[in-house]
């Protein structure tokens, strides 16, 4: 998951979001909730050559019910201005 951040924010070199997504997913398969949102937020803001908004939502709901705090945030936002995806306030609404 550091790996990826560091590549996605070029912090100590280059930066390269790709790469940063390929790291990312190995961290979501160990069930790190921050590498998920992390790669929902890339998927969700058009940042990869293969986006998906969908898949960004399901990893963001995913890192919101493990209880991480951006995520929980970020699905809010979402949900409440429909932008993304539909509106849904019942979503936006929801405490943890």
């Amino acid at each position: 998951m550091h790996y990826g951040r560091m590549l996605e924010t070029g912090r100590g070199g280059r930066i390269d979001i790709e790469e940063a997504a390929i790291w990312y997913s190995r961290a979501v398969e160990q069930g790190d909730e921050l590498a998920a949102t992390n790669l929902a937020l890339l998927h969700l803001n058009g940042l990869l050559n293969e986006s998906n908004v969908q898949l960004g939502m399901r990893l963001l709901q995913y890192s919101a019910e493990m209880l991480d705090g951006v995520a929980h945030l970020q699905l809010g936002q979402i949900c409440e201005k429909g932008k993304i995806v539909q509106q849904n306030l019942e979503i936006a609404t929801t405490k943890p």
